[in-house]
This record gives C-alpha cells, structure tokens and sequence, in this order.
C-alpha cells in the first residue's frame, strides 16, 4: 500500500526519506509541525513543503535540523504537470538540494533548481504575469476571453 493512515507523525515518519509537506500556509502551524517532524524523523530524512509562496526560512530558520529544509513546490495538478520547483534556503546544504533533486527525477518529475528564495517562485510568478496581461487584453477590448482561452489552450499550451 502506498498511502497510510498513520497515528502520529512520529509513526508517519519513522523510516521516512523524504517528507512532503502539505499543512495550510501559516508560519505558526509550519513551525510547530516541522519541529515535530525534526524530532521524528531519521537524521537523513529531508523535509520538503509545497508551500506556493512562503520560503522555507520564514519557518525553519532556528530548527536545528534546517539545514535538510527546502521548498518543494509542485505544479498542480501534480499527476498531470510534472514540474517542480526546487527552493533551497540560505541555509540547506547542498548534499540535501542535490539528493531532493534526484529523488523527484526518480519519481519521474522534473525539478527546477530555483537558486534563491523569492516570494511566489519561478511556476506562480510567470502564471501572474500572463493573467495580469491577459486581463489587460480583455479589459482594453483587444480580444475576448473566449480568444485568450484559444491562445492558452491551442497556443501557448502546446509549446
């Protein structure tokens, strides 16, 4: 079986490599959580979250354990868009980054190194930009939305 119900994150991530993340978007929740999984977890295991806009040091930075920290953010849907972005922080080393890279090609995706931490990262901030022109088209009466739909599904989609 490859999903499990576990009791606590202590059993959750007993025998754990990798541990993804997924809690809300709150630095309260994160910092808590991740001091458990820090305390659970075997000294190898990398702690990834797939957070879309906080950075990994907004969370960890005094968890003694950060230094096998980094964002892992996904494309979504995840089973449909291979693409992850891969975000260390100042302080991941660099045996962490690289293994977490090997570790999602393995998995069949395809990782973004993302070099520095930066609000939104690289997958958010390039979809903003071609919503905020989009809506600019439209508003200015240039095309409809129907035509931008047109262009994304049978244009720049298919690039």
């Amino acid at each position: 079986m490859r999903v499990q119900i576990a009791a606590s994150v202590k059993v959750a991530v007993a025998d754990a490599d990798l541990v993804q993340e997924c809690a809300p978007e709150r630095v309260d929740i994160k910092r808590v959580l991740f001091a458990q999984l820090d305390a659970a977890a075997p000294a190898t295991a990398i702690f990834t979250n797939a957070l879309s806009a906080l950075t990994a040091s907004s969370f960890v930075d005094d968890l003694p354990g950060r230094h096998r920290c980094l964002i892992a953010h996904p494309g979504n849907p995840p089973y449909l868009i291979p693409v992850i972005e891969i975000v260390p922080a100042p302080f991941t080393a660099p045996e962490v980054t690289e293994r977490t890279l090997q570790l999602f090609r393995d998995a069949g995706l395809q990782p973004v190194l993302v070099s520095k931490e930066v609000e939104g990262f690289v997958f958010n901030r390039l979809q903003g930009a071609v919503l905020r022109e989009a809506y600019c088209l439209v508003r200015d009466g240039v095309v409809t939305v129907e035509d931008i739909d047109t262009v994304m599904r049978d244009g720049l989609g298919l690039r």
